[in-house]
């Protein structure tokens, strides 16, 4: 977003920890965990570079891939209750 521009908006996503006081302003919004559901915000402070910010994503991501070997595959089919991928 255009911060000059849509100020307001720009305040509605502002964090009093981070601002945004300037452009370019890169932050990812975490969904929040546990009770308070708060989400977290990561400022993003490295290159400006197609890769550093891919790599910063993929960080951040979370991993939904469960390691599955030869003696837990019965324990594991047994638990899940939808189709699952298994490498």
């Amino acid at each position: 977003m255009n911060t000059e521009r849509e100020g307001q908006l720009a305040s509605d996503h502002g964090d009093p920890a981070n601002p945004i006081s300037g452009v370019p302003t890169i932050k990812l919004f975490k969904p929040g965990k546990g009770k308070s559901q708060k989400k977290e915000v990561v400022l993003y402070t490295g290159e400006r570079k197609a890769k550093a910010m891919a790599d910063f994503m993929t960080y951040h991501m979370p991993s939904h891939v469960k390691t599955v070997t030869a003696s837990s595959l019965d324990t594991y089919a047994t638990l899940i209750c939808v189709p699952s991928c298994i490498q």
